[in-house]
């Protein structure tokens, strides 16, 4: 198997008014790309609103800061603006992400997730474009929720805050879940993501983030397996509060809706 030549990461980004949770995540996943650049061209793609106006400005911030160097670590952002409607419904961004993608690895990831010393270069070693679906054999993730909380809260003025790697703890990956799906580029080309599915269908913006099972659609529709790999420096940022369990005007709602 030929190391792939180039990647693409694929982020859903919300913030309900209100809040900025997301948008701070999706600061550290970028911060994590500039410290630990993988050697591959690497494409970063934040599906989110231009409604949601902190999340604009960070996509605004993390252009500034590409255009204003050189970008030797050779990072792409593609920010695709969604109508809210199609964004609440995670599969939708993903099947379109999918089936667009000129990258010989596509990593469907969410804004929590960040990327260590030697992580995505493992991907690129490890991958290939013919890959059916692939995870990390185990994560370092926050040992505690408020742990998390207080990361993301001590680097609010930070562009680029470091991972401090004492706060985290490791994991198996026993199942593929959402943040760590990776698919070779021909696959993500020929299937989508849960293309033709209920999953891909716009929703009423009404109510909010939708439920994101859209990961085990994925794997059953297209009876994927996952493959478990030595994929180091996975990080994940624990917090309190999902975006699915927000409504539309930020309010806690009790209940995931699907």
């Amino acid at each position: 198997m030929k190391s792939a030549t180039s990647l693409e990461i694929v982020s859903h980004v919300y913030n309900a008014p209100g809040t900025n949770g997301y948008a701070e995540h999706l600061k550290w996943q970028f911060a994590s790309l500039i410290h630990h650049p993988p050697r591959v061209p690497t494409t970063l793609t934040v599906c989110y609103t231009s409604r949601d106006q902190v999340t604009k400005a960070r996509v605004r911030r993390i252009g500034e800061m590409l255009d204003r160097s050189e970008n030797p670590h050779r990072l792409t952002l593609k920010a695709i603006d969604f109508a809210p409607g199609s964004l609440f419904r995670r599969a939708v961004g993903r099947n379109f992400a999918a089936l667009h993608t000129t990258a010989d690895v596509i990593w469907f990831t969410d804004a929590d997730y960040s990327f260590g010393a030697g992580c995505l270069d493992a991907v690129a070693d490890l991958v290939g474009v013919d890959t059916e679906l692939a995870q990390p054999a185990e994560i370092l993730i926050h040992t505690t929720h408020a742990l998390g909380d207080d990361d993301i809260f001590a680097a609010r003025d930070e562009d680029l805050p470091l991972l401090n790697p004492a706060n985290f703890s490791r994991r198996r990956q026993k199942v593929c879940i959402g943040g760590v799906h990776i698919v070779g580029g021909n696959v993500a080309r020929r299937v989508g993501y849960c293309n033709a599915t209920k999953w891909v269908e716009p929703v009423d913006e009404a109510e909010g983030f939708r439920s994101c099972r859209c990961d085990k659609a994925f794997r059953r529709v297209n009876g994927f397996k996952s493959q478990r790999l030595p994929i180091p420096n996975v990080f994940r940022i624990r917090h309190s509060i999902d975006g699915r369990d927000l409504d539309l005007a930020g309010v806690v709602r009790g209940r995931e809706v699907w």
